[in-house]
């Protein structure tokens, strides 16, 4: 007997390919299988029949459908193929790279003056391209039509600090779209806020962004380029499913790390931590395992969490973008080293939704596995 799990159907490729793809599997009748269900979806003029692959087919089918079949009521197998639910992309040209016509350098700051092409969009967020590593500015934008009347729009800060931790911010959303032709950068450095007159100073759990030795390095601008928003493609959609898991075990091991356990039987395309804690900044690695078996395990991502939300470098993530195939178990390990464990009151798993489709025969048919 072949214990088997769940399946689903998906959209529609040729008659073909659908047929080979089926026929590559052995035959088996419906008894051999230990779950079922019901399919019903929409069909089309064509007699293509689509039916949503829920969670539960996730849970119980092996990881990439292997042991997917659907069945019509007089046990006659039928063929199917698997897509994700994504609706195709319109793409729109809202990149643009902006002409360098000035340069000047000041005792304490440099200025770039840069020009948007003739044809163009408003924009919404301009970046300045940097290779650099391990420095901290501030920058000051203004906005011009005619290079000689200038309005400031924007005053942030401009850093990295890759060689102590996961963050840098090279890129300037503005509060609303500017059609300007000319763009002029001021670049200072970030000891002195530009504001305040104050110096700039966050410490927080040994991480140190303050030190003196990021402001006085010179930053080499690769390219200065635009964007209409943080979208490049237009009425993109992707419709995700999602598994919480509000009840989590928490415990620590003898170096201070933060381990949680969880039984997913799900795959991911995203994880996302709620956590109560304010200012923090961990680094998380990622485990999974199909047997739960405490040498099973094997790593499959490493990311870091932080929030910083008091400062003039504010910034924060408390998700992972990473795609896995279904494992029955994942394990996060969370370095606290010598900080406080994060407070996590849940863990939100999502994975891309898939549909299930094949030619439709009967009225009704059962997915089983």
């Amino acid at each position: 007997m072949i214990n088997k799990k769940s399946f689903a159907a998906l959209c529609a490729l040729s008659a073909v390919f659908i047929f080979t793809l089926a026929s590559a599997a052995f035959a088996l009748s419906p008894q051999e299988f230990s779950y079922s269900v019901e399919l019903r979806g929409n069909s089309s003029a064509n007699g293509i029949y689509m039916s949503k692959i829920s969670p539960a087919m996730v849970e119980n089918s092996l990881p990439g459908f292997l042991d997917l079949r659907v069945y019509a009521p007089n046990t006659t197998e039928i063929p199917y193929i698997i897509v994700d639910n994504r609706l195709p992309a319109e793409y729109i040209d809202n990149y643009y790279s902006l002409t360098i016509a000035d340069y000047s350098e000041n005792t304490d700051s440099v200025s770039l003056t840069a020009t948007m092409p003739d044809k163009r969009q408003p924009i919404e967020i301009i970046e300045l391209e940097t290779g650099a590593r391990d420095f901290k500015k501030n920058v000051t934008i203004y906005a011009s039509d005619d290079k000689i009347n200038w309005i400031e729009v924007l005053n942030e800060p401009y850093f990295d600090f890759s060689s102590k931790v996961d963050f840098r911010k090279t890129s300037f959303k503005f509060q609303q779209k500017l059609n300007n032709k000319y763009y002029k950068f001021v670049m200072y450095d970030a000891s002195v806020s530009l504001k305040t007159g104050k110096s700039i100073s966050l410490k927080y759990e040994g991480l140190d962004f303050s030190t003196e030795e990021f402001a006085e390095r010179k930053v080499k601008i690769d390219r200065i380029s635009a964007k209409t928003g943080f979208n490049v493609k237009k009425d993109a959609t992707t419709t995700y499913c999602e598994k919480i898991f509000d009840k989590l075990n928490v415990i620590k091991d003898k170096n201070n790390n933060s381990i949680i356990d969880i039984n997913a039987r799900i795959p991911f395309d995203r994880i996302t931590f709620d956590i109560s804690s304010l200012y923090y900044n961990r680094a998380v690695r990622v485990f999974a395992s199909d047997t739960g078996a405490e040498d099973s395990y094997s790593q499959l991502a490493s990311f870091t969490l932080y929030n910083y939300p008091d400062s003039e470098f504010r910034a924060s993530r408390n998700e992972l973008w990473f795609s896995s195939i279904k494992r029955n178990y994942y394990r996060f390990v969370i370095e606290n080293k010598n900080n406080p464990a994060l407070e996590i009151r849940k863990i939100k798993l999502e994975f891309v939704e898939k549909n299930i489709l094949f030619r439709r025969r009967t009225k009704d048919m059962t997915i089983i596995s």
